[in-house]
């Protein structure tokens, strides 16, 4: 019973963290940009928390070096979002086809001309692009 219990909160969690991502995603198809006081950094371990669970991203590990330095930013966090799952769907596509012993996604972030502007990277290991 306990597994169960467990299970179903884990079940809930997810389908809640998913009306918020298709919230988010239907705010975006509107074109409406919703900037607000937003921390890059968590924007970036919520979308990684929320499709890890993923089947697609079941070998993927995820490194995160995110920089405390990042300040809070008036941005759209949907919008950022849907960039970062865009990325990270890509990478895991190119990595499937790869046979690499583990498969990887680095995200990085760092404040850069003194705070002023933020550097957001998203790498993965996998074949790259011809020349």
């Amino acid at each position: 019973a306990e597994r169960m219990q467990e299970s179903a909160r884990i079940i809930f969690e997810q389908a809640s963290a998913m009306s918020v991502l298709t919230k988010g995603l239907l705010d975006f198809s509107h074109k409406e940009v919703r900037k607000q006081p937003t921390r890059l950094n968590e924007v970036v371990r919520r979308t990684v928390e929320f499709i890890t669970p993923q089947n697609k991203y079941e070998r993927v590990q995820f490194d995160l070096e995110l920089s405390n330095e990042v300040p809070e930013m008036n941005l759209d966090p949907a919008q950022i979002q849907q960039v970062l799952l865009n990325l990270f769907s890509n990478a895991a596509d190119a990595m499937r086809g790869a046979t690499m012993p583990l498969p990887r996604i680095v995200v990085r972030t760092r404040a850069k001309s003194a705070g002023q502007e933020v550097e957001l990277t998203v790498e993965d290991n996998g074949p790259g692009l011809p020349p």
